[in-house]
């Protein structure tokens, strides 16, 4: 998996969270290429909380990130660390890239909930 960073984060970390989540998902869909850019409105102010896109049945995925300051706020709830709201947002646009449609507003990414928190943290994926 390539990765394009348009961001000030360490490319090496964002790659770690991206790996453990393809390994986690085991049956997952390839992913060519990852972008990561900064999250930001139509009017460039910056925004709190991380996202992405990615195509049904594609082949890349865009991850949007807050330039500073996190809301920890994801689908399945509260994240304690940016790691796991990085793999949160991850996993979910690998959903897409399996053709899984949105489900009130989720994809895959609650089935993975336990092992996003068990998993990621500041000390073995800081970002």
């Amino acid at each position: 998996m390539k990765l394009v960073n348009k961001t000030h984060y360490d490319s090496n970390s964002l790659l770690e969270v991206f790996d453990k989540c393809m390994e986690l998902i085991s049956h997952g869909s390839e992913v060519k290429k990852v972008y990561v850019q900064y999250h930001r409105s139509i009017l460039g102010k910056n925004i709190q909380w991380c996202g992405g896109f990615a195509p049904v049945i594609g082949k890349w995925i865009v991850i949007k990130i807050p330039k500073d300051n996190w809301n920890m706020n994801t689908h399945i709830g509260h994240m304690e660390f940016k790691s796991q709201v990085l793999a949160c947002v991850f996993i979910h646009e690998l959903g897409h890239l399996m053709k899984v449609k949105h489900q009130q507003g989720m994809t895959i990414e609650y089935q993975y909930m336990d092992e996003i928190e068990q998993i990621f943290n500041d000390t073995d994926f800081p970002i």
